[in-house]
């Protein structure tokens, strides 16, 4: 899969923090780019959060799926539905030195398969009130564009996030 981009604390809070790649914890996700029939993707949002944010629907690999399992499963888990996969978007490695994690996300996109049923988000989602918005991708590209959270984490979201958005774009056209 296309590399689009590697994510570091420098670039993502202006810290310059280096740690050997040995401490790194592994982690790897899928994530998708799900467009309806009326051309809108599905973006989350958390409007509870004390740490407010949007991101691409998607998780962690878990033990003895493979990173297309994975994907399926997150999409049914966080926004309720089925997908056909029908592209790969790339991928993003972001190391996070707070966590002492690097993560490889791998984005396709991915077409709404049948109706939209809904979500079995996890107590944590449902506290921060994680709901699905669908939208135009140029609008979701400027709203990750212009939301700037101020959370470590959030902010690692946001910029992995948008990027794959604009990525998703070119092989929208």
């Amino acid at each position: 899969m296309k590399l689009i981009k590697e994510l570091k604390d420098l670039e993502v809070t202006g810290k310059d923090i280096q740690k050997s790649k040995e401490d790194y914890r592994i982690r790897i996700a899928a994530r998708a780019v799900i467009i309806d029939d009326n051309k809108s993707i599905a973006i989350l949002s958390t409007p509870k959060s004390k740490h407010y944010h949007h991101k691409l629907p998607g998780g962690g690999l878990e033990e003895g799926e493979d990173i297309k399992e994975t994907l399926k499963r997150e999409i049914k888990e966080e926004v309720g539905c089925e997908i056909e996969i029908v592209k790969e978007v790339g991928e993003i490695i972001e190391f996070k030195n707070e966590y002492n994690q690097k993560q490889t996300s791998y984005c396709f996109l991915a077409k709404l398969k049948g109706k939209i049923g809904k979500p079995n988000f996890t107590k944590e989602e449902k506290e921060a009130g994680y709901q699905v918005e669908w939208m135009s991708i140029n609008q979701a590209i400027k709203l990750f564009q212009d939301n700037m959270p101020e959370d470590y984490t959030a902010k690692f979201i946001q910029l992995r996030d948008y990027n794959f958005l604009l990525e998703a774009k070119k092989l929208l056209k």
